[in-house]
């Protein structure tokens, strides 16, 4: 089962579950812990299809 938590475009904290299952793909500024997709840094949430990824807020 595949379970999305936030929507696009909105703001996701370091280690806020953001989708859980193994049918999204964690793209960058995500990472996978088990079946959880979790937020690495703080950024704008970016869904492309299935993969789930985080647009940086800070400077890097």
């Amino acid at each position: 089962m595949n379970k999305l938590y936030v929507q696009d475009r909105d703001i996701a904290v370091p280690g806020e579950i953001l989708a859980v299952g193994m049918e999204t793909f964690p793209g960058m500024g995500t990472c996978r812990n088990g079946d959880n997709i979790i937020a690495s840094r703080l950024g704008l949430v970016q869904i492309e299809g299935r993969t789930v990824k985080l647009i940086p807020l800070s400077g890097r």
